[in-house]
């Protein structure tokens, strides 16, 4: 009997498992976008970094490069 009781909590386990397996495959891949932009010299300009098709990341660290000889960083905006 107990070997019968072990059977069915093993399998009622493994059932428990499975969507959760199936729910964190996400069929969109995340895709980190940089947005296009023109300037003239002198102008400022905002460049927007965003995250998109999301399948539930919650935090990230993000290291942005570009030519410091052409560009000047003249601030940063943080998320939301």
């Amino acid at each position: 009997m107990k070997k019968f009781i072990s059977l069915v909590l093993s399998i009622a386990l493994l059932l428990s498992i499975v969507p959760m397996g199936i729910a964190v495959i996400a069929d969109d891949t995340a895709t980190i976008k940089v947005s296009s932009v023109e300037a003239m010299a002198g102008e400022t300009v905002d460049v927007v970094i965003s995250l998109e098709n999301n399948p539930g990341i919650v935090s990230m660290k993000l290291s942005v490069a570009y030519d410091a000889a052409v560009l000047e960083l003249a601030g940063k905006a943080g998320a939301g």
